[in-house]
């Protein structure tokens, strides 16, 4: 990988502990839980709300996975954020997160394509919708849709380059020029997602 401009090896200027054997990190962004500002009265501000049907009341959309879902559970249920894997290292903690969504299981719609969150929320199918930050940020933003993210459990993602094995002298061009400081500044530009080393934030 090329170093940044003033000299920092990549080792040091990709986001720490970002690098793996074979992977290459490129973008930075979040798993979030959107809703549609025009279906509520009062403002929702916190994880806890998506799971208070009282309050606030329609159907929400999760992705069809247990990532993040049983994260956003726990803290719902009162589990302090930098707890929350301990206590889903015990079968205690994973049935205690089921029980939670248990209570909106019946409000769920479950989502596996990134296209489905933004759409759900703008036809009021969902109040709420898990979703990726880009994809809600280019729906309020660019499309004017009445959306809000609750960046409260927000949970932080990276996507990047892994190689299979095999010839890699072409590869290995080519992925020292993707993820160099310059290239990974630029896709910045094109969605709300960050750059995964520290020297791209500069330009």
């Amino acid at each position: 990988m090329d170093p940044a401009p003033d000299g920092t090896p990549a080792s040091k200027d990709f986001l720490a502990g970002s690098l793996g054997e074979c992977f290459v990190p490129s973008i930075v962004y979040s798993n979030i839980v959107a809703y549609n500002e025009e279906m509520f009265d009062k403002a929702p501000t916190k994880i806890a709300d998506v799971f208070d049907l009282k309050n606030f009341p329609g159907k929400r959309s999760l992705q069809k996975k247990p990532i993040n879902n049983l994260e956003w559970a726990l803290i719902a249920d009162g589990v302090p954020a930098s707890d929350v894997y301990d206590v889903l290292s015990t079968e205690e903690g994973v049935q205690r997160a089921f029980n939670k969504l248990d209570t909106i299981k019946d409000s769920v719609i479950w989502w596996e394509e990134g296209a489905q969150p933004p759409q759900l929320l703008a036809d009021k199918e969902v109040a709420f919708a898990s979703a990726y930050n880009g994809r809600i940020f280019n729906a309020a933003v660019n499309e004017k849709q009445p959306f809000e993210i609750i960046w409260d459990g927000q949970v932080f993602e990276l996507d990047g380059w892994a190689v299979p094995k095999g010839k890699m002298d072409k590869v290995k061009d080519y992925l020292r020029f993707a993820t160099d400081p310059q290239r990974l500044a630029d896709q910045a530009k094109y969605i709300s997602y960050g750059p995964a080393r520290n020297s791209s934030l500069v330009w």
